[in-house]
């Protein structure tokens, strides 16, 4: 049973479309932006061009199976909602004025459910795996 759902759960994540395959597991690698909010109203006065952007970072990140295991070098950017994985660089004034801002923080990235835990399932599921394997040898002995 358990080997089905971890094949099914392997097939799901296979139909993604930003990854490499790397033996058994999918490996992500690469960029990836998170919103964070709507630029504030202070900055959209000073310059019209943020009216249609989110603020949000963009991050180096390592992942299996979709779900990051460790992200870095996060820095502020522009997102643009509706071109996906575009961004762009803000000026020194306008990053320093966000970073000041508790509301513009790093904790404060949108990151779904699977992205921000996923790796802590994985890991269940990998070591619920090896432990019903190792009940099922022990007592078939």
């Amino acid at each position: 049973m358990i080997n089905k759902i971890f094949f099914i759960l392997c097939i799901t994540f296979l139909l993604h479309n930003t990854a490499q395959a790397k033996g058994f597991f999918i490996i992500n690698t690469g960029d990836e932006m998170f919103p964070v909010a709507a630029f504030p109203q202070e900055i959209i006065e000073q310059d019209e061009d943020f009216k249609n952007f989110q603020v949000g970072y963009k991050c180096s990140h390592f992942g299996i199976l979709w779900a990051d295991f460790r992200i870095w070098d996060c820095s502020l950017v522009g997102i643009n909602p509706s071109e996906k994985d575009t961004y762009y660089e803000l000026p020194e004034v306008v990053t320093e004025y966000l970073k000041s801002k508790p509301e513009f923080q790093e904790d404060k990235m949108q990151r779904n459910f699977w992205n921000k835990f996923g790796m802590y399932i994985l890991i269940l599921i990998i070591v619920g795996y090896f432990f019903t394997r190792f009940r099922k040898s022990s007592s078939s002995e």
